[in-house]
């Protein structure tokens, strides 16, 4: 016989609806009331829910932070909310109800979800999950090179010379050293080493004394490389 539009209720409001009845000619003698009909609260519920990295490219030297939006029909504030941290799919029990997970969780080519649930006070909402974060690999570095001849710092021509690279990669990947060596400012040779352990000082090419000549200017330039990704400059010995 009549609707209330939702905009005119508030939880914990009474609502009680009174009838009496006509036929068009005359009325009812009495007013006849339903049950009284208690509004409820409604849970809130978390939206826009993602993920964000202080890495740009997502990679794993990145802290992770999920976010969302609280949002509740009531206009109840914020009182609390749980988290939890997925990897590819399985439950990480140790982060749940923390924001921020560091770069120590993570691995390259994991897939994260981070899903969250709010409470107004007095009710919880539903889970609600981000969308997948991937983890990228992270680039390896070259933070040496170097050249040195057998018996440096001599450098007679009857040495031979020897190139050193130290890769680092922040995911512990094996490396390889792309190198290119320049006889007076012209490309020798080129190649690239076996593969090694990042952080170590490793040889990666060597030249001959049958090669080199009084004056010669010898150049050992490192480009690293982790079986993925080449770091994006090439570093000088």
């Amino acid at each position: 016989i009549i609707n209330v539009s939702s905009e005119n209720t508030t939880k914990d409001d009474n609502w009680t609806c009174e009838v009496k009845a006509y036929d068009g000619t005359a009325y009812g003698d009495d007013w006849v009331n339903s049950s009284t009909l208690i509004i409820q609260n409604t849970p809130p519920q978390a939206s826009s829910t993602n993920i964000t990295s202080d890495d740009s490219l997502n990679r794993t030297n990145g802290t992770l932070t999920g976010v969302w939006t609280y949002g509740d029909n009531d206009s109840d504030l914020h009182s609390d909310n749980q988290t939890q941290w997925y990897n590819n799919t399985d439950l990480v029990s140790d982060l749940n109800n923390l924001e921020t997970i560091n770069f120590s969780n993570t691995t390259k080519l994991q897939n994260w979800t981070f899903s969250v649930r709010v409470n107004d006070g007095t009710e919880w909402g539903d889970w609600v999950n981000s969308t997948l974060m991937t983890i990228n690999n992270s680039y390896p570095d070259t933070i040496s090179a170097i050249l040195n001849a057998t018996d440096n710092p001599n450098n007679y021509t009857t040495a031979n010379l020897t190139c050193w690279a130290n890769i680092t990669d922040t995911d512990e990947d094996t490396v390889y050293a792309n190198y290119t060596l320049y006889w007076n400012d012209t490309v020798n040779v080129t190649g690239q080493s076996n593969a090694f352990s990042s952080g170590t000082l490793y040889n990666i090419v060597n030249i001959s004394s049958e090669n080199t000549t009084k004056d010669d200017n010898w150049t050992c330039e490192v480009q690293a490389y982790d079986g993925i990704d080449y770091e994006s400059d090439w570093n000088n010995a």
